[in-house]
């Protein structure tokens, strides 16, 4: 065993971690991913002797992936929330043109859908070279290194 991975198995999780944990007795990461290999083996057999799926769908995915872990997280099958999902769109950059456009009329409509309200993007035209524009590509590139607390304050000011 490496001790890289034996320190990784006995470590406690953060309470982030825990946030929308199900089975509140779980503490260290050994624990979860015990707990999670164990609902993914129930995936296993459902996917076996469920043939007949549209695996292309987005249904499919979301289903799947409550499979796989609805035993252990309360967000199982859902999609992440707003900020996230804007920059994983951008990222992944779908389409030849218009990629933030359509990122954040998708993040506008999750938040309108969860809260109840769309998203403030410096209101102003993202498009066109700007100083506001300089700070949405800053916000973008500081959540492409894992920190979202600028492109999160970005759709709030």
């Amino acid at each position: 065993m490496d001790i890289f991975e034996a320190d990784d198995n006995s470590t406690p999780l953060t309470t982030e971690e825990k946030d929308g944990l199900k089975l509140k007795w779980i503490t260290l990461r050994s624990e979860l991913n015990e707990a999670e290999a164990r609902n993914i083996a129930e995936a296993q057999i459902w996917l076996a002797t469920n043939k007949n799926k549209d695996v292309l769908s987005d249904s499919f995915l979301r289903n799947l992936h409550k499979k796989m872990f609805g035993n252990v997280w309360k967000w199982a099958g859902k999609y992440r929330e707003t900020v996230r999902l804007h920059h994983r769109l951008v990222q992944i950059h779908p389409f030849p043109n218009g990629n933030g456009r359509v990122s954040r009329i998708m993040a506008d409509l999750t938040s309108f859908q969860l809260e109840g309200k769309a998203l403030y993007w410096g209101n102003e035209n993202l498009v066109n070279v700007s100083e506001i524009k300089t700070r949405y590509i800053a916000a973008l590139r500081k959540a492409d290194a894992g920190d979202y607390s600028d492109l999160l304050d970005f759709t709030k000011s």
